[in-house]
Order: C-alpha cells, then structure tokens, then sequence
C-alpha cells in the first residue's frame, strides 16, 4: 500500500482516482482510500504497478505535484 498526496490542490475521491488512472496507467486494477486530509492510500494488485508507481518520477495532475511515497503503520 502506498500514500499519496496532491500538493497545492484537492480533488474529490471519483476525481483522484480517474486522474490516478489516466496518469499511471496501471495494468491491474487499484484501490484508493481517502484517509482526510487531502492524503489517498492507494492499494495495487499488481506489485509491477506499486514499483512503477513509486519509482516513476515525477507525476503531475492538472500541473501540481503528486507526492507518492511507501506507506508504513
């Protein structure tokens, strides 16, 4: 599960997670949680998605920073 956060905007959850889909295009499916906060959990099915995700540079949604990071309890 990873953590990930739009800096300097907030999206609603059906917003997020089309835009999540559009720029990540993950070959397995996703879930993400809104955890308050403007702060998402995201959840892969895939581990190759989870590693592409986090490893993939840098990510924009409507021009603002996508700030993706491991999650730990």
């Amino acid at each position: 599960m990873e953590g990930c956060q739009l800096l300097g905007k907030n999206l609603v959850y059906h917003t997020m997670r089309e835009r999540l889909q559009k720029t990540w295009r993950p070959q397995g499916g996703f879930e993400i949680m809104d955890n308050d906060n403007d702060f998402y959990m995201v959840k892969f099915d895939q581990a190759a998605d989870k590693e592409k995700v986090v490893t993939g540079g840098l990510w924009l949604i409507f021009d603002h920073c996508l700030a993706v990071t491991h999650w730990s309890p």
